[in-house]
């Protein structure tokens, strides 16, 4: 507003003559237009009008500096030479929102990797699909599931409280698995 208000003033004074239109850009010389041509009615609404936005502005920014937030520390950080102390602050997230609190969740704890209950799901699946294989290709599917679960079991830590189980079924897993290949063998 004060931009539009200074831009009348400005015309006015160009109106008075060119002389005062090129004074009027310099800003101690618009003020000796203003207080020449005071008793002008144009001349003290446009002046006050542009000291009213103006003071409106210069409040807003004094409040957007003062609401910065480590803007003090920030300050004595960069009187005593640390000069990346006010770039700092305007790269930093310290422009968040310090009212808004959000309540994180708690990250919850990763369930750990059962390697004997995948390989009981995979046992499981490939019995189920061995009951109702008729194609090449589900043989090959229930010997890959064997094959998996084999695999699992084996790979369960020797910490796991069913470690011995499932070595055991390891052998069992891959006994099931070879008795597939013989069958897919003999079918062709």
């Amino acid at each position: 507003m004060s931009a539009v208000f200074g831009t009348i003033h400005w015309a006015m004074a160009w109106e008075e003559g060119w002389l005062w239109g090129c004074l009027a850009l310099i800003p101690v010389l618009s003020l000796a237009f203003t207080i020449r041509f005071w008793h002008q009615a144009w001349v003290r609404r446009c002046f006050l009008a542009g000291v009213v936005s103006l003071s409106v502005a210069i409040a807003n920014l004094i409040c957007l500096i003062l609401n910065i937030p480590n803007l003090p520390q920030s300050l004595q950080a960069y009187r005593k030479g640390d000069s990346m102390a006010l770039i700092e602050l305007f790269t930093t997230d310290a422009w968040a929102d310090e009212h808004v609190v959000t309540q994180a969740e708690p990250t919850p704890k990763p369930t750990p990797f059962d390697r004997f209950s995948d390989g009981v799901a995979y046992a499981s699946e490939a019995a189920k699909l061995a009951q109702t294989a008729e194609t090449q290709a589900d043989w090959e599917q229930v010997a890959s599931n064997w094959e998996y679960a084999a695999a699992m079991m084996a790979a369960v830590p020797t910490e796991h409280p069913r470690f011995i189980m499932a070595q055991v079924k390891v052998a069992e897993y891959e006994k099931n698995r070879a008795t597939i290949q013989r069958e897919r063998q003999a079918r062709r």
